[in-house]
C-alpha cells in the first residue's frame, strides 16, 4: 500500500488486527469504539477521526504512519533522525519509537518533562506486554490502582490488557526505555 492509499486505511487496520490475533470485539474493548463502527471502518465504509485513529494505533501498537506506509524492512541501525517521534504536549511527553522490523522488536525511549500529568488509562490498555527501565529521574506507574515509584535502574513488566498510567514523579526530566512485546515479534 502506498502512502497515497489513505482510502484503504480500514483494510490496513483489519490486516494488522488479524496479524496480531486480536478480535474486533477485543479491539472495541481496547479502544472504547463500537464493534459496528470498527467493522464499517475495516470495510472502508466509515472514515476515522484523528482521535479514533490514535486510539486504534495505540491498541494495535503501531503508528499512524505504519498504517499509511507499512514497512516490513528489517533494520540493523536506526539513526536518531529516523526515529518515529510522538510529542504529547498535554502530558509533557516525548516518545521516540524504533522499529527494527518483523521479529526484531519495537522499542521506545520516553522522556517526561517535569510537571507531567498522568497519561490517560486508555493508553495503558493494549493487547501487548511491555517491559521498561528507568534511565533517569523518577517514574510513577499506576497499575490498576497499585502505584509504583521507579528510580534509575528500576525495571517493570506490564502484562497485556492491564490499565495503567504513567507520569514523571520527580523534579527533573524522567527518561525510560521500553520494549513493546508485540505478538509479531515472536510469532
Amino acid at each position: 500500500m502506498e502512502f497515497e492509499d489513505v482510502d484503504k486505511i480500514g483494510l490496513r487496520i483489519k490486516e494488522i488486527r488479524k496479524s496480531k490475533s486480536i478480535t474486533i470485539q477485543k479491539l472495541s474493548q481496547f479502544t472504547n469504539l463500537s464493534v459496528g463502527y470498527l467493522s464499517n471502518l475495516e470495510r472502508n465504509q466509515a472514515s476515522p477521526t484523528l482521535n479514533n485513529l490514535q486510539r486504534i494505533c495505540v491498541a494495535l501498537g503501531v503508528s499512524v504512519r505504519d498504517l499509511l506506509s507499512p514497512s516490513l524492512e528489517e533494520r540493523t541501525v536506526i539513526r536518531r533522525d529516523e526515529h518515529k517521534v510522538f510529542n504529547y504536549d498535554e502530558y509533557n511527553l516525548e516518545i521516540r519509537r524504533m522499529d527494527f522490523g518483523k521479529k526484531r522488536g519495537i522499542y521506545e525511549y520516553s522522556t517526561y518533562a517535569p510537571g507531567s500529568s498522568d497519561t490517560p488509562p486508555s493508553w495503558g490498555l493494549h493487547p501487548y506486554a511491555e517491559a521498561g527501565v528507568v534511565l533517569e529521574g523518577r517514574l510513577e506507574i499506576n497499575l490498576e490502582g497499585t502505584v509504583y515509584i521507579l528510580e534509575p535502574g528500576d525495571s517493570i513488566y506490564i502484562k497485556p490488557n492491564i490499565y495503567h498510567t504513567m507520569r514523571n514523579a520527580g523534579e527533573g526530566p524522567c527518561r525510560s526505555f521500553w520494549h513493546l512485546q508485540i505478538m509479531d515479534d515472536y510469532g
